[in-house]
């Protein structure tokens, strides 16, 4: 998890219309979640990839987790979000494959659930498909380098 998730970020879900509050710095202590936190350095290099004309919104929560995955330094993970800027930076950067739906992930993890549509591997796999399209039409979408 990114730090800006865990300080700002993730505070609450919601059950039956009900705010449920947790504590991530608890779990931090107990070494139930691993903190990431690039450097504004690698986050500006990240960042700078992309034309600011076409650039996709992100959040810096986002941001940092896209920066990290780029760096590689774990082999493995993946990076969920239901942000159709965030899938859409990803397929931009050529690391879609490490994209994965909430719906995917808690499947994976054996919680099957019910999500919200955004959360759905449906509207997932559109988003994908969508960015997937734009990268081809649209060649003002990076900064060559």
């Amino acid at each position: 998890m990114t730090s800006t998730v865990r300080r700002i970020e993730a505070k609450f879900y919601k059950k039956k219309g009900e705010s449920n509050y947790f504590d991530l710095n608890k779990d931090l202590r107990e070494n139930k979640i691993i903190e990431i936190c690039p450097s504004v350095e690698d986050v500006k290099i990240i960042q700078d990839k992309f034309d600011p004309r076409s650039a996709p919104i992100l959040h810096i929560g986002e941001l940092e987790a896209i920066t990290f995955l780029m760096r590689q330094e774990i082999s493995d993970i993946k990076f969920c979000s239901g942000d159709f800027g965030a899938i859409r930076a990803m397929v931009i950067l050529d690391i879609g494959e490490l994209a994965i739906s909430l719906e995917e992930a808690l499947k994976q993890c054996g919680l099957l659930r019910e999500v919200e549509p955004k959360f759905s591997e449906a509207i997932f796999k559109e988003c994908m498909e969508n960015a997937k399209l734009q990268r081809i039409y649209d060649t003002k979408l990076i900064v060559e380098e």
